[in-house]
């Protein structure tokens, strides 16, 4: 029971430890890395939002338009109208595969790409799954490339 137990010694007990000290490693750093993705990453995410978004403001403005302002967006088996500035990066990729709107400039499919990372993430997060490294490091790779912050 230490709660700020450094992270390198959990690191080595997980590898050197006993059985049980390394089952108690595991557990906290696991712990402390799910508590990373929600704490940091989520956040990040939403700050990265608009600068991703403006790939598709056009479309997504002509869209609504046509419907009274609003957006339908897919939603499992059925659709829902919402206000373009309550459209997530999640809801891009449905719009992308649905035909709703279209990737074909560069940055555009550099920004769905970023979209589909996102995507992977969140809902990783959102299933209470912690998202692999390999998808957190693809999904800062892209957002880097596209908003280069």
């Amino acid at each position: 029971a230490h709660p700020d137990r450094h992270i390198l010694l959990d690191q080595y007990l997980s590898l050197n430890g006993s059985v049980a000290a390394r089952e108690e490693a595991s557990t906290r750093i696991s712990r402390r890395y799910w508590k990373a993705c929600v704490k940091i990453i989520t956040p990040w995410i939403e700050e990265r939002k608009a600068l991703v978004m403006k790939y598709f403001r056009p479309q997504i403005d002509r869209i609504g338009a046509g419907n009274k302002g609003n957006i339908t967006i897919p939603r499992s088996n059925r659709t829902a109208d919402i206000d373009p500035d309550e459209l997530e990066l999640n809801n891009i990729v449905g719009m992308y595969y649905s035909g709703q709107i279209t990737a074909t400039s560069p940055d555009e499919q550099s920004a769905l790409k970023v979209c589909q990372r996102v995507k992977a993430v969140r809902d990783d997060i959102a299933h209470l799954r912690a998202p692999t490294s390999q998808a957190l490091v693809d999904l800062i790779y892209e957002m880097d490339r596209l908003v280069r912050t």
